[in-house]
């Protein structure tokens, strides 16, 4: 799950980075991984 968070991250920083404005889909990103942190998280205080 580490490498899907930071492969969105990566994706996240480059989409921001190459100033693209596609907001819908910086939205949809960052959704996605403020999911899987979440749930990273989780995973992590159960343990």
């Amino acid at each position: 799950m580490e490498d899907r968070i930071e492969s969105l991250r990566n994706l996240l920083y480059k989409k921001i980075e190459t100033k693209e404005k596609d907001q819908e889909e910086l939205i949809q990103i960052s959704k996605k991984l403020d999911m899987l942190i979440l749930k990273y998280y989780q995973k992590a205080m159960k343990e």
